[in-house]
């Protein structure tokens, strides 16, 4: 048995001998990358999810805009269709937190220093913003009792921020705290925490404070993992390199490390291919900072200049 560096296809292929400690490198690599780019996808998921709750908000708004009887006449598909989409939003955010912790499990030992302060991070995001508090509650709540957000309303009003007035027309979705206080299992901190706060409350500003914070989870995700990140990268392309070297930079459909066993088949394949690594950088670019989330909001309106 013996560890190489092969083009994995039918038929027969360069084969250069590795020591068994850089076949284990380059595995080692293979599951960093891929995990690496699994906590991006999360991340992607949840913000697809967060934009699709966003956008059907503007356009319930737009829809009452050019058809004035369409909320009286579609407020309950409206209803459905937004409690939906803040599920989507809570369920997505869950998976990503706890699915991250399991992906770092895969990268790093497990319970490492690393995965332990990304826990602790957690923890002070949950402790220092009501919005990642409620959230966290409300995700339980529509999980076990009712929808997180049941109450809406429709908001039309004369705005003068120009030379003419406008009409400006939002659609909210509140939470109802006494349907809350119906849930035994519901915490009373946080229950405590929301009547302070009023008996119906826009979700709207705690939803986006919420995810402002698992934001940051990324952002400390990303710094914290770095030198991992990079040692993978160049794992991988020491193998390639060695690999076309090897070729006289012939193209290479499947490069791959694998163990070739004494009747020359082989086994154990793990497959080199620096587009895993784009694809990586692709998430990491697309899925920005958006720790500054609960202090910005998209409008339709027409702002003049002054």
């Amino acid at each position: 048995m013996k560890y190489v560096l092969t083009n994995w296809v039918m038929g027969k292929s360069p084969i250069i001998e590795i020591t068994q400690k850089d076949y284990e490198a380059i595995r080692d690599s293979h599951v960093g990358i891929f995990e690496l780019i699994l906590i991006e996808q999360k991340y992607d998921n949840l913000i697809e999810n967060y934009l699709e709750y966003e956008n059907y908000l503007m356009e319930v708004a737009q829809r009452q805009i050019v058809d004035r009887n369409y909320f009286l006449s579609g407020v309950r598909q409206a209803s459905n269709t937004i409690q939906r989409r803040i599920m989507n939003v809570l369920n997505s955010s869950y998976a990503f937190i706890k699915q991250s912790k399991h992906h770092l499990n895969m990268i790093f030992p497990k319970n490492s220093e690393i995965t332990k302060n990304y826990e602790s991070f957690l923890n002070q995001q949950y402790d220092k913003y009501l919005g990642y508090r409620v959230m966290a509650a409300l995700r339980n709540h529509s999980q076990h009792f009712n929808f997180p957000a049941p109450h809406l309303k429709l908001s039309m009003k004369r705005v003068n921020r120009s030379a003419h007035n406008q009409l400006l027309v939002s659609i909210t979705p509140s939470i109802n705290v006494s349907d809350l206080a119906k849930n035994k299992k519901f915490k009373p901190k946080i229950l405590r925490e929301l009547k302070e706060l009023g008996e119906i409350i826009d979700i709207k500003p705690l939803l986006r404070e919420y995810i402002s914070c698992i934001s940051r989870a990324l952002i400390f995700l990303r710094d914290t993992t770095k030198d991992k990140r990079d040692h993978c990268d160049e794992m991988y392309k020491q193998a390639l390199g060695k690999l076309n070297n090897a070729v006289n930079d012939t193209p290479i459909s499947n490069p791959a490390a694998a163990i070739e066993n004494k009747d020359g088949t082989m086994d154990r394949e793990v497959i080199i291919n620096d587009e895993f690594i784009d694809l990586r950088k692709q998430y990491e670019k697309k899925n920005n900072d958006l720790s500054s989330l609960d202090r910005q909001f998209a409008t339709g309106e027409v702002i003049e200049d002054s």
